[in-house]
C-alpha cells in the first residue's frame, strides 16, 4: 500500500508540473494576444463572440453526458468502456451541432441580436469536434499523460493567437476571434487523438454504456447547471445592457476567472485521477485535499488582493483606457474567483467517492442563488450588479461544498480553516503594502492612475512582502508547495 501511494504521490506530482507549466505558458500566450486585441477590436466585437459561445456552450456542456468523468473514475473493462463511449459520444456530436444549427435563428432573437447567429453556426462545429476528442482526452487524464495534453493545448493556443491577431490586423472583426478559436479547437482534437496511444475498436456494449450514462447523469446535471452559473450573468448583461457592456464585463469575467481557470484545471484536473486511485482511503483524502486547498490559497489570495486593489491601474496600462469601465465589475469578481477556486478543489472529491449528486445539489442551489438576484442587480447596478449576483452564487458554493467535504471525509472545520488561513495572513499584509504605497503614489504624482513603471513596482514590493512574510511566520511551508508541485518523484 505504501508503495502504491508513493506511485500515486509521484505520478501527481509530475502532472501537477506539466499541467501548472503547460497552463501558465497557455494563459501567458492567450493573455499577450487579448492585449493586442483589445487594441484592435472595440468591445461590441468582443461581446458579439461573448454572445456566441455562450449559445454553443448551452449544448457543450451536455455533448460528453458525464462519460469522461465515468471514464477516469472506472477501474474495469476500461477499454471496452472508451470505445463504447466514443461511438455514443460521436452519435450524440452529431446530433447536437444539427441542432444547434437549426435553432440557431432563434437563439439569436432571445440573444436580441441576430448578427449572432453565423458566428452561433460556426463555433458550433466545435462541439463536433469537441465529441472527438473526449474520450483520448479523458484517458489521457486517467492515465497520467500530462505532458502531451499540454503540448497539443500550448500549441493549439499558438495557432489560435497567429491566426486571430493575422485576421484582426486585416480588419476581419469578430471572426477573427471565431476562426482563431475553432482552429485552435480541431487541432487539440487531431494531436490528442495521435498522442493518447489508444484507437477506438468496433465495440459497442449497452451495458457498459448504461453504466456510463447512470454514473455520468448527476454530472451531467451538475454541468448543465454549471453552465448556467457560469453564463446566465452573460445573457442578462447582453440582453439588459447590450453587446458593449457584455464585452466590458466579459473581460472583467475573463480577468477575474483566468488564475481560478488556471488553477482548476490545473490542480482539479490532475487531483481528480488522484482522488480516484485513492477513494478507499478516507485519510489520505482528507490529507490531499487539506494540501491542496493550502497551496490554493497561498496563490490565489494574494493576486485577488492585488487585482482589487489595482483594478483601474492594470485595466488602463494593460488594455487602454476604452476598458477602464470594466474595473468596477473586476473588483467584485475577484472575490467570485476566490470562491469558485475553493469550490473546485472540493467537488473532485464527491465524483472520486462515487457520489456525483452532491456535485449537482450544490450547484443546484447555486444557479437558485444567481437566478434570484441576477436581474435586479443588474437593472439597479449595472455590470456591477451582475458580477454582485455570481459572487454571492460562488459565496452559496463554497458553504456547502465544504460542508459536504467534511461529512464525506471527516474533515473539521477547523481543519479547513488552518489549511487557508496562511495564504489569508499573507494577503491581509501584501494588501496593506499595496494600498499604502499605491496611496502615497496617487498623492505624490497627484493623479487617478498609475503609469506602467509604478504599477510594476507597487505589485513587486507586494509580491516581495508577501513571501517575507511567508517565510517569517512558516519558513518551509513555500519550499515545500515548490517540491510537491514542481519535482516528480522518480
Amino acid at each position: 500500500m505504501d508503495h502504491q501511494n508513493d506511485k500515486i504521490k509521484g505520478k501527481t506530482a509530475s502532472g501537477m508540473r506539466w499541467v501548472l507549466l503547460g497552463k501558465f505558458s497557455e494563459k501567458a500566450i492567450s493573455f499577450c494576444t487579448m492585449i493586442v486585441l483589445a487594441r484592435i477590436l472595440v468591445p461590441e466585437e468582443f461581446g458579439l463572440f461573448i454572445m456566441g459561445m455562450v449559445a454553443v456552450e448551452a449544448l457543450g456542456y451536455t455533448k460528453s453526458l458525464g462519460i469522461d468523468a465515468a471514464l477516469i473514475q472506472r477501474r474495469t473493462q476500461v477499454e471496452e468502456s472508451a470505445s463504447t463511449a466514443f461511438f455514443l459520444l460521436t452519435v450524440i456530436g452529431i446530433l447536437l451541432y444539427s441542432v444547434l444549427y437549426i435553432v440557431s435563428p432563434w437563439l439569436g432573437t432571445l440573444l436580441g441580436n441576430p448578427a449572432v447567429v453565423p458566428v452561433i453556426q460556426l463555433l458550433g462545429v466545435t462541439v463536433l469536434l469537441g465529441s472527438l476528442g473526449r474520450v483520448p482526452l479523458s484517458l489521457m487524464d486517467k492515465n497520467f499523460l500530462f505532458h502531451k495534453k499540454m503540448a497539443a493545448e500550448v500549441s493549439g493556443q499558438v495557432i489560435n493567437s497567429v491566426i486571430a491577431v493575422t485576421l484582426a490586423l486585416q480588419g476581419a472583426g469578430v471572426w477573427c476571434l471565431v476562426y482563431g478559436y475553432l482552429a485552435k479547437q480541431a487541432w487539440i482534437v487531431i494531436i490528442c487523438m495521435g498522442l493518447s496511444g489508444w484507437k477506438p475498436r468496433l465495440v459497442f456494449n449497452r451495458v457498459l454504456a448504461s453504466e456510463l450514462i447512470r454514473y455520468g447523469k448527476f454530472i451531467l446535471g451538475s454541468s448543465t447547471l454549471g453552465y448556467l452559473n457560469a453564463n446566465l450573468d452573460k445573457v442578462v448583461v447582453g440582453r439588459i445592457l447590450g453587446t458593449a457592456s457584455l464585452g466590458l464585463y466579459g473581460l472583467s469575467f475573463n480577468i477575474a476567472s483566468a488564475l481560478p481557470e488556471y488553477l482548476r484545471i490545473s490542480f482539479v484536473r490532475v487531483l481528480f485521477p488522484v482522488y480516484a486511485a485513492i477513494q478507499d482511503q478516507p485519510e489520505k483524502l482528507r490529507e490531499a485535499f487539506l494540501k491542496s486547498l493550502t497551496y490554493l490559497s497561498l496563490i490565489y489570495l494574494p493576486a485577488c488582493v492585488v487585482l482589487f486593489l489595482l483594478a483601474e491601474d492594470f485595466i488602463s496600462v494593460v488594455y487602454g483606457a476604452r476598458w477602464v469601465p470594466a474595473a468596477v465589475a473586476l473588483q467584485i469578481l475577484v472575490f467570485y474567483g476566490f470562491f469558485r477556486t475553493i469550490s473546485d478543489a472540493a467537488m473532485p472529491i464527491f465524483r472520486a467517492v462515487g457520489k456525483p449528486r452532491l456535485d449537482f445539489q450544490v450547484t443546484s442551489v447555486q444557479v437558485i442563488v444567481l437566478v434570484l438576484g441576477l436581474i435586479p442587480l443588474v437593472k439597479l447596478f449595472g455590470i456591477l450588479g451582475a458580477g454582485m449576483a455570481l459572487t454571492l452564487s460562488g459565496f452559496s458554493g463554497v458553504v456547502q461544498s465544504l460542508y459536504r467535504v467534511r461529512q464525506t471525509v471527516h474533515c473539521g472545520l477547523d481543519s479547513i480553516l488552518k489549511a487557508i488561513l496562511p495564504g489569508c495572513a499573507g494577503s491581509i499584509v501584501m494588501g496593506g503594502i499595496v494600498w499604502i504605497i499605491q496611496w502615497t503614489l496617487y498623492r505624490t504624482m497627484e493623479a487617478s492612475l498609475l503609469p506602467i513603471a509604478q504599477l510594476a513596482g507597487v505589485f513587486l514590493a507586494g509580491l516581495i512582502a508577501y513571501v517575507c512574510f511567508m517565510w517569517c511566520i512558516n519558513p518551509g511551508l513555500l519550499s515545500r508547495a515548490r517540491s510537491d508541485l514542481f519535482r516528480a518523484k522518480a
